[in-house]
């Protein structure tokens, strides 16, 4: 066994020197903090903890300003306190009210503590060696010794010196551990706390000098010992249940390192979303919260205008009201000259008030246009007709045919049942305008339309850049597949000559097109048909 294998001046567990008297500063005060319940550490809590250096403690005395809000951070983990009964170990400490875990290379130690109105203090402790057999043993403290972590006592101007005694028996057969500390402590300071993320204050500074015997016992014989002792500050804030700071010294005041909580700032207001002065990023609820009945209101609706008029707005059911022109009466006059979204603040008291909105349409003057495949048409061809009309809200297309002559649609696909001259008319309108657009071309063809059958099919729909299709000839044919977007523009996909009759499934790879994602009309023209479907590429 290594005589070293107890040693544990990486536990951060000093001890005190009972002779040794603290400089004091300034005078002792009637109103300094006080700690209490709320303050003791509780279960199932957790805080950040950051590792910083910073270059001042701070003086002793009332009335100081701890700033450590712009420390030197270089590390950062997570400090928690554990529920008891939910540890391995609690039937060696019954009654415990909370727990920690503390990590170190050769060992763990998983400590437990109780606590009443008055004090806050260590009960026992597992230890767990970091060997093959993952040996543990479990202990409580002397009776009669103290080591207390915070108490009530702790006011500006308290000392107090303690001793604390735990001893874990057989941690090797035959071999035990036992711990002494000897502590003096000293509150000399309070005042205001800055950390990074937060200024507290009733922050209460108290000092320890800690020195500590750890013994190793073999057959009840001592064999071995080691003595260290330790120099630290906390800074207990009203409310946080853990010091929000420990600075760690030498003799002279110079900090070695520093553990910082890093948590949410506490900032007041109201919580209550609820209420109309909610702030979103308070923390803490301090009793503002202001509550409004519901307000009845109304304002003009949603309407539209033509351009160069004007309109009047008028909101109802407030005491006041501000337009989001500026206006301050309940009725204002506009005169959009594009479509406008209006708000007003409608107001029953300076806290209570609802917010309400009119949208105005203002319709320009129309210029009806269409566009469509300027090449030839036959009667087997289905007709995408694009529309280029400039603020047009509705639409009426005469396509000079017997059969579906007429649409209402804004792009409109149309197949022409006769050939012939095709006089094509296109009326644009909006509520205060209309234009028409004419357009005349000669239909022809021999091929027949088809649909809704099985001699074609798109196999994959919506797909990528793939496009499988399936179709069938019953005689030797010439194929053409095209594809047209929106807009009206045409891709020629393929295009094969003496196909022998029979049944078809083909993969078009479609990445050379660059199309863009949306909507496609894939059209199919064979010697004896032409059809079409609609085509989704994603």
């Amino acid at each position: 066994m290594k005589k070293n294998i107890f040693r544990f001046y990486s536990l951060h567990f000093a001890f005190c020197i009972l002779f040794i008297v603290p400089p004091w500063g300034g005078q002792r005060g009637a109103s300094q903090p006080t700690l209490g319940p709320t303050e003791f550490p509780v279960p199932n809590t957790k805080y950040e903890r950051w590792y910083a250096w910073s270059p001042s403690l701070g003086a002793p005395g009332p009335n100081q300003l701890y700033d450590f809000s712009n420390p030197f951070v270089f590390d950062i983990d997570t400090l928690r306190y554990l529920d008891p009964a939910a540890t391995p170990f609690y039937p060696a400490h019954p009654g415990s009210d909370v727990a920690s875990f503390q990590p170190s290379k050769d060992l763990d130690i998983l400590w437990y503590y109780f606590s009443d109105n008055n004090a806050y203090w260590v009960s026992g402790a597992t230890l767990m060696l970091k060997d093959s057999a993952m040996t543990t043993s479990s202990a409580n403290c002397y009776p009669g010794y103290t080591d207390t972590l915070i108490s009530t006592d702790y006011t500006y101007g308290h000392t107090e010196t303690e001793i604390g005694a735990i001893r874990f028996v057989n941690v090797y057969p035959s071999v035990d551990l036992q711990i002494i500390n000897f502590k003096f402590i000293y509150a000399d300071g309070y005042g205001t706390l800055k950390t990074p993320m937060n200024t507290f204050d009733d922050v209460l500074r108290v000092g320890y000098i800690e020195l500590r015997f750890d013994t190793v016992f073999i057959g009840n014989v001592p064999y071995e010992y080691s003595a260290d002792t330790q120099y630290y500050f906390k800074y207990f804030a009203k409310g946080i249940r853990h010091p929000v700071v420990t600075a760690y010294t030498d003799t002279m005041g110079n900090i070695f390192y520093m553990e910082i909580l890093n948590f949410l700032p506490v900032i007041a207001g109201c919580t209550d979303s609820d209420a109309v002065n909610f702030n979103a990023l308070a923390t803490e609820d301090d009793g503002s919260c202001i509550y409004c009945s519901q307000i009845s209101f109304g304002i003009t609706p949603d309407t539209g205008i033509c351009i160069g008029d004007n309109i009047t707005l008028t909101a109802t059911g407030g005491g006041t009201y501000l337009w989001s022109t500026g206006a301050t009466a309940s009725s204002v006059t506009v005169f959009p000259q594009s479509d406008e979204v209006y708000s007003v603040f409608i107001k029953q008291t300076n806290s209570c008030w609802e917010q309400a909105s009119v949208t105005v349409l203002v319709f320009d003057t129309v210029e009806a246009g269409f566009w469509t495949d300027p090449d030839d048409f036959n009667l087997s061809d289905t007709i995408l007709f694009v529309n280029t009309s400039v603020n047009a809200t509705s639409w009426y297309w005469d396509f000079d045919d017997p059969v579906n002559g007429t649409s209402t649609e804004e792009n409109p696909v149309h197949q022409y049942s006769t050939g012939g001259d095709k006089n094509i008319k296109l009326i644009a309108y909006n509520p205060c305008w209309s234009d028409t657009f004419f357009f005349t071309w000669t239909m022809s063809g021999i091929i027949t339309p088809v649909s809704n059958h099985s001699l074609f099919h798109i196999l994959q729909n919506p797909s990528g850049s793939m496009l499988r299709i399936a179709f069938s000839l019953s005689v030797n044919s010439s194929v053409e597949i095209s594809a047209f977007d929106i807009a009206g523009r045409a891709y020629l996909l393929n295009e094969k000559e003496n196909i022998p009759k029979g049944y078809y499934r083909w993969t078009l790879d479609l990445s050379g097109f660059a199309l863009t994602p949306g909507i496609y009309i894939i059209r199919m023209k064979t010697n004896e048909w032409m059809t079409q479907r609609k085509w989704l590429t994603d």
